[in-house]
């Protein structure tokens, strides 16, 4: 019978104790966490956002404004909403090209046909910004105009090679003419500046040239961004020469960099948070990836982006579906649990019903004893002595299976419940009321009878370990608890430390404290200890039981 009760506690514990400890799945962790913060606050930056586009048109408002004075405000709100709304982009761009018309200057007309085909390319119309900008006369124009004007065609050549990079045929027709615009914008642009870079490294890219493309892309960060945004492009197309070179961790990094200022700045133009899910989809992190792809599908559908929403759309259904069999399998993993932890009790209550019954033997055969011949009185005292010692150790271990049972079979019907519940609700795909009816199903209380009922029966076996323990500490340091049979924080902390759990992580999950406060109370008490931090922990496990004394 107890070979039964450890093969099924090996098997529980084989679910829950040995958890993957993965250095790279550290450090992805400790990326998406930077990111689940930020995306937690978006509403927020998304109210920023308004503010600034609200701003702007109050300001446009005034009939006395210069027609200078409403280009500019103009082309700032269309900066604007070139990350936030693509008919508002498209509405500003038109009120551009009327302002440059009626100001009769050739640069801001350009510009703002330019802005008018950005409206278009980002909307997904790629035949249209393809009509519209072949349209757009240069003739006479500045030099910085005409680098504008190069640079959005370079846009174009680039989205559409990046659309069809795995058609041989359309890929090499946008190579040959990104190749074209970039001999033309070396005319026209000094060594290094980082414009031409920039395009340099997406032909790099599309070319399949990833290391070069990759060194191009970290050169790029020592050049000084005039917007935040621009500084988002950057680190996003960092991240995605990283990721198709197989550096995935880097990769993600610079993706969760881009996904947050992104997010800061309101932006519903959020490739690098679709690149994101993509990344990490095959390194196991399912739900946040479906989180990820869906915040920037549904960003995409806000924007009215064809062309992101048709991005999205291709991982979306892939993501959802594995998602669904996660879920399904989880629920069968948790059913076996559950049955696991049935057998475990019946065998439980199997054991104590024998262990009552030998009780009633040792009883009987006290009794057989008692009545020998005096003769005999020697050796019937120590019979009686082991007898008395027997029955001390099978009250100690009744009184612990008694608390022991007593819990387990509270918590079993909790689970049996919560089990009940998530699987009524699992096959009415009622996957938002699950996470409602956890959020209200909390067991604080119940974690905190359990930490009582821990100080107890630790203090049943280490009754003067406070003594002990205080021992190790200056007078003016010594930890009184209020109630005697209560631990403080820190004393439950080095109790677990002397029944030999010592991971920081196991402490703070059993005490449901952070790791970072378990850290700084182990601190502070060795800093105060009388005795050296490298002899603390072993005068802690000299502490005795008075259990392991008796015996």
């Amino acid at each position: 019978m107890e070979k039964i009760i450890l093969i099924i506690l090996f098997t529980l514990l084989s679910f829950q104790l040995f958890p993957r400890n993965n250095i790279k799945s550290n450090q992805i962790d400790e990326y998406l966490e930077k990111l689940d913060r930020q995306i937690e606050q978006k509403n927020e930056f998304d109210i920023k956002k308004l503010e600034r586009i609200n701003l702007l048109h109050e300001r446009l408002k005034p009939q006395r404004l210069t027609l200078d004075e409403k280009y500019a405000l103009t082309a700032l709100l269309f900066d604007e909403y070139s990350t936030y709304k693509n008919d508002s982009m498209y509405v500003y761009a038109r009120k551009l090209i009327g302002l440059a018309e009626e100001m009769n200057n050739k640069d801001k007309m350009v510009i703002a046909r330019i802005a008018f085909t950005n409206s278009h390319l980002w909307a997904g119309l790629f035949k249209d910004a393809y009509e519209y900008a072949s349209s757009i006369d240069t003739t006479g124009t500045s030099k910085e105009t005409r680098i504008e004007y190069l640079m959005m065609l370079f846009s174009i050549e680039f989205e559409c090679g990046l659309y069809a990079k795995y058609e041989r045929y359309f890929d090499e027709i946008y190579k040959n003419k990104t190749a074209s615009l970039i001999t033309s914008l070396e005319e026209l642009l000094p060594q290094g500046d980082d414009r031409l870079l920039e395009i340099k490294q997406k032909e790099l890219f599309l070319a399949g040239r990833l290391d070069e493309a990759y060194n191009i892309a970290l050169e790029r960060f020592n050049y000084k961004d005039e917007t935040r945004q621009q500084t988002a492009s950057k680190l996003g197309n960092a991240g995605y020469t990283a990721l198709d070179k197989g550096d995935t961790i880097t990769a993600i990094k610079y993706m969760v960099d881009a996904s947050i200022l992104e997010i800061e700045l309101g932006s519903r133009q959020t490739p690098a948070l679709r690149m994101l899910a993509q990344a990490i989809y095959p390194q196991g992190y399912l739900n946040k990836s479906y989180k990820y792809i869906q915040l920037a599908m549904n960003n995409a559908r806000f924007f009215g982006s064809r062309y992101r929403i048709y991005e999205a759309s291709i991982m979306l259904p892939t993501i959802d579906r594995d998602l669904y069999e996660t879920t399904k399998k989880q629920k069968n993993e948790l059913t076996f649990a559950v049955m696991l932890i049935t057998l475990f009790f019946l065998a439980l209550l199997i054991s104590i019903f024998t262990i009552l019954k030998q009780n009633k033997k040792l009883v009987k055969s006290k009794i057989l004893i008692d009545r020998q011949n005096q003769s005999l009185l020697q050796i019937n005292d120590k019979i009686k002595r082991v007898n008395d010692e027997l029955i001390e150790a099978n009250n100690i271990k009744e009184t612990y299976l008694g608390q022991t049972l007593a819990d387990n079979s509270s918590y079993i019907t909790k689970i049996d419940e919560l089990t009940k519940t998530i699987s009524r609700k699992l096959k009415s795909r009622q996957y938002d009321d699950i996470t409602l009816f956890i959020s209200k199903n909390l067991y604080g209380k119940e974690r905190e009878r359990m930490l009582q009922s821990f100080d107890k029966m630790f203090l049943k076996l280490y009754p003067d370990f406070i003594v002990r323990f205080n021992t190790l500490l200056n007078e003016k340091d010594y930890i009184r608890p209020e109630d005697e049979n209560t631990l403080t924080p820190e004393l439950r902390i080095f109790a677990l430390i002397r029944l030999g759990i010592t991971k920081n992580e196991t402490i703070a999950e059993i005490l449901d404290y952070s790791v970072s406060t378990v850290k700084n109370y182990k601190t502070k008490i060795r800093n105060i200890s009388v005795v050296p931090n490298e002899e603390f922990d072993k005068k802690l496990m000299d502490i005795e039981s008075s259990i392991g004394t008796n015996e």
